[in-house]
């Protein structure tokens, strides 16, 4: 695995009681990192690996 990144989320996220809805509303506002794939929750981050997508600033496709 690459070296994970963190993700600070937002309150309004964090405050869901229920952890599917947790977890749904987090994937929801990952949409806005699409070079960002979720592997799990800790505290106020999301855990996320990095992937390579097309267009990428890195040359990777």
């Amino acid at each position: 695995m690459l070296t994970p990144f963190k993700v600070l989320l937002p309150e309004r996220i964090l405050n869901k009681s229920n952890k599917d809805d947790l977890w749904s509303d987090t994937l929801d506002y990952m949409l806005r990192y699409p070079h960002y794939h979720l592997i799990d929750i800790e505290g106020k981050y999301a855990i996320c690996e990095r992937k390579t997508v097309k267009g990428d600033r890195n040359g990777k496709i």
